[in-house]
């Protein structure tokens, strides 16, 4: 809201939205960023004491905050690093959702994990986007495993935006075409293509 009340020269809208976005950010610190820079949300031992054990930390809880800009400037390392720790404790398998999964790779990039980005792109076990390919898929599945859902009702959609948004990584991050925030609608564009060997080549057009 705060670059659209920008692009159309609406000055009072922008500082409205800016200042709102101070507030929601200096909320979000305050109930879940923590001390040992953790980000994620309490659960209350039976004593009422919050430990660190106590302390519910996602893959998605890091994407979010990353990616919707909700840290300070001094903690996006450290949060980029846990980002990274909890994809490499979960095998090096992302473990983010339907939330978290269409900005994950986009904020591994960003923070300078490029390698990991390609790591789980490139992964063919489940869950990934390689499983999908190696068993038939032609569209982007609602569920990772469509292969062992097809008569089941959580399985309702076959071309699902979610997890296909791995397709504007590919466009923005690994062949490099991109926006200008500042110059919508491609007036200006932004060229930074992401290379990685494993990946051999790629043409986009």
């Amino acid at each position: 809201m705060k670059q659209m009340a920008h692009a159309l020269g609406r000055t009072e809208d922008e500082q409205k939205y800016s200042r709102l976005f101070e507030e929601i950010r200096t909320a979000f610190e305050q109930n879940f960023v923590h001390p040992n820079g953790v980000v994620g949300a309490e659960v209350l031992a039976p004593a009422g004491q919050i430990h660190d054990s106590n302390l519910i930390e996602t893959q998605t809880s890091y994407v979010l905050a990353l990616h919707m800009d909700l840290l300070q400037e001094a903690d996006r390392p450290l949060a980029a690093k846990k980002l990274v720790e909890r994809i490499e404790t979960n095998g090096w398998m992302l473990g983010t959702g339907f939330l978290g999964t269409p900005y994950l790779l986009e904020v591994l990039t960003d923070t300078g994990h490029t390698d990991v980005a390609y790591r789980l792109l490139l992964n063919t076990d489940y869950p990934s986007w390689g499983y999908m390919v190696e068993h038939g898929a032609t569209t982007m599945w609602e569920r990772w495993n469509r292969d062992q859902m097809r008569d089941q009702p959580e399985m309702n959609s076959y071309n699902h935006y979610a997890y296909g948004a791995v397709a504007e990584w590919i466009y923005r991050y690994a062949a490099g075409v991109d926006t200008d925030s500042k110059d919508p609608g491609f007036h200006t564009i932004f060229l930074h293509p992401h290379f990685d060997s494993r990946l051999g080549s790629a043409d986009f057009s």
